[in-house]
Formats: structure tokens, sequence, C-alpha cells
């Protein structure tokens, strides 16, 4: 990478020191330094005979989206040693170390006052997004949730890791999960590069009322409930349910909360349940209910 050159007229030592301070105040005035893309020949070099005044660049850019770890090298040539390497955020020499992504000027200075400047662009990484869509379990107990997953902002390979500490039916062989009960599921992506991003996934009981005792075609009105009022602000009643019918109510981690008959208060805090009416006959009968 090779930076614009530019090369000031003789001047005694004042005037080119206050003309670099006034350079270095203001971006637009190093922006305008920079029209002048290439000398041939700078001013010293036509005085004495010598190459004139160049550098050269060398970039590694920063490993991860975010990351801080970049460094800039630069390589002066020609015009008169020694050399002064003024950086626009106050940092001096010849090696700029711990840089993150950004436009950073620097100003290169012989001691004949020559000089070539220029803004250096440092890009980073694309960010790499996790993404994904869960479907929730239709009934507790049940091992229908998934997760489809979409990773952007790679360009190269990586590799994939899935963990969890209350879920089960991981398939640590895909990324798509499916077969999932209720739980938490954690996803972590590594790049080629080293560059890691973890999201974590929650599978839940699913919102949508279950009702499994209306038939196939029945209407979904507030008279084909179980459970009313639904949603409620806690106290609920109960249809259709005989007084040696059990039922249980779990939270959405499975858990259950409570146990009771027809006629017991029940009472909950906000939050979602499922509701399980067990018949004297055996059959079982279940609704989510929805506490605001």
């Amino acid at each position: 990478m090779q930076l614009n050159l530019h090369s000031f007229v003789s001047r005694n030592k004042t005037q080119v020191k206050n003309e670099i301070q006034n350079i270095m105040k203001t971006k637009n005035a190093l922006i305008a330094l920079l029209t002048v893309t290439s000398l041939t020949k700078g001013t010293f070099a036509q005085e004495t005979g010598k190459s004139p005044l160049m550098c050269s660049v060398s970039l590694n850019t920063p490993k991860c989206h975010g990351s801080s770890d970049g460094e800039i090298d630069l390589t002066i040539s020609g015009g008169q040693a020694p050399y002064t390497v003024i950086w626009g955020n106050g940092a001096s020499g010849t090696t700029l170390t711990g840089i993150g992504s950004g436009n950073y000027d620097v100003m290169v200075i012989d001691s004949h006052q020559d000089t070539i400047s220029g803004p250096i662009t440092v890009i980073e990484p694309a960010e790499i997004v996790i993404n994904g869509i869960v479907t929730d379990v239709s009934s507790l107990g049940s091992a229908n949730g998934a997760i489809d997953v979409t990773v952007s902002g790679l360009l190269e390979t990586y590799t994939y890791s899935w963990g969890t500490v209350d879920g089960s039916g991981i398939d640590l062989s895909t990324l798509d999960q499916n077969g999932l009960k209720i739980g938490t599921y954690n996803l972590k992506v590594t790049s080629a590069g080293g560059c890691i991003v973890e999201k974590s996934f929650r599978v839940d009981l699913s919102l949508m009322l279950n009702f499994q005792h209306i038939q196939q075609g029945g209407s979904l009105t507030p008279d084909n409930r179980i459970v009313y009022p639904n949603p409620s602000n806690g106290p609920v009643n109960f249809r259709n349910v005989a007084m040696d019918d059990k039922i249980e109510i779990y939270n959405t981690y499975g858990l259950l909360v409570k146990t009771l008959n027809a006629q017991e208060p029940t009472d909950l805090p906000t939050g979602n349940y499922q509701v399980n009416i067990k018949k004297a006959d055996g059959s079982v009968q279940n609704e989510t209910l929805i506490v605001r």
C-alpha cells in the first residue's frame, strides 16, 4: 500500500512546522493535502539528486468484528533520515498497534521538512450473526420443538456446537434442530479465524390454545373452553369438570405447580400454563391458560 505524496517548497523551519501543525488540526486540510497523488521527485530530491521521500504500509487487520488487535507498520525510504512520524491520534513511531476498524491519519517528515501524509483505512471482518426460528412444543412431554438456524457474516468455513442444561433431543451432527423438548439450547459458532459467537434459544410450551376436547371441525368459541376466563387475571373456573376429575397445572418449564379439583381456588401468578384434566374414565383433556 503506497501513501500519497506531498512535498513542501523551500521554507524556513518555523514556517514548515506551523504548516504541519495547521494541517494536523483539521481533517479537511489533511484531505486537501492528498490531492497530489504522486511526485516523481520531491523538493529535496530535486536539489540533491536523492530519491523522493516514500512510505509503504503493511496492514494486519483485526481478527474479529469489534476486536482491537490490528496493526499498521510503516516502511520509510528516500528523503533524508532521520524521520519523524506523527499519527492523528497522538501516537508516534512507525508501528501503530492495538487498533480496531477506522481511519488513521499519519504524516511522515524527513530531516529537510519534506512530508508525505494520508489516511490509512483499517477494515474489520463482517459481524457474525446467528438468527433462529423456534417452534415450541405442542403439549407437555412432547418432543416436537425445533430450531431453524441461519448464520450470516461468514465467508469462510465454521464449526458449531450445541448444548443444553435442561432440555433434550439435540442432534450434534446438524445445525438445525428437531425433536426437542422444553428447555434452553445454546449454540456456539466458531469461524476458521477463531472468532466465537454464541446465542441461546428457548423452546417453550406453545401459546396456541390446545383444545383436544373439541372434535375436528368444532367451533373454537369461549363456550368450548374448559378453563375460563382465558386469558385470566389469576382466578379461573372450569367447565364440564366433575368433582372426581383431577386438575393438574404445569408451568412453561414442565413443572407441576398445582393439583386441585374443580371447586378449589386457582389464583395463579402471571405466566403461561398447561392445564390437564384427568377424567374418571382415564381420558385427558388439555388446554393452555394465559394469566396476565
